[in-house]
């Protein structure tokens, strides 16, 4: 059997944080970031009246996205350097063509 010589006394929460009645604003609309462009259904359907569909068919089974920019360059391997800076999202500006797909049997 225990025996407890000093009383026992059950120490309750600390009390709760008064709440403000007044919640914060939100930012205001002009340092609310927003994106540039999405990648949406309107933009595939706009690159596919762009580059035809033979090269929306070739870019769907290569790349997965459709794209339609300018011809930069092109190597001595016959790959083609594409650049569209005003239509694209940020990073995806600039794209390749590769002659030959490496596929793996």
């Amino acid at each position: 059997m225990l025996v407890l010589t000093q009383p026992y006394h059950f120490t309750s929460p600390p009390p709760a944080r008064p709440t403000s009645s007044i919640e914060p604003s939100p930012p205001p609309p002009s340092t609310t970031p927003t994106p540039k462009k999405m990648s949406t259904i309107l933009r595939t359907v706009r690159n596919l009246r762009r580059i035809g569909i033979k090269d929306y068919l070739h870019q769907m089974q290569n790349i997965g996205d459709t794209k339609a920019g300018t011809l930069i360059a092109t190597d001595r391997y016959g790959n083609k350097y594409y650049e569209n800076v005003d239509d694209e999202l940020p990073l995806r500006t600039r794209w390749v063509d590769y002659k030959e797909q490496e596929y793996s049997p």
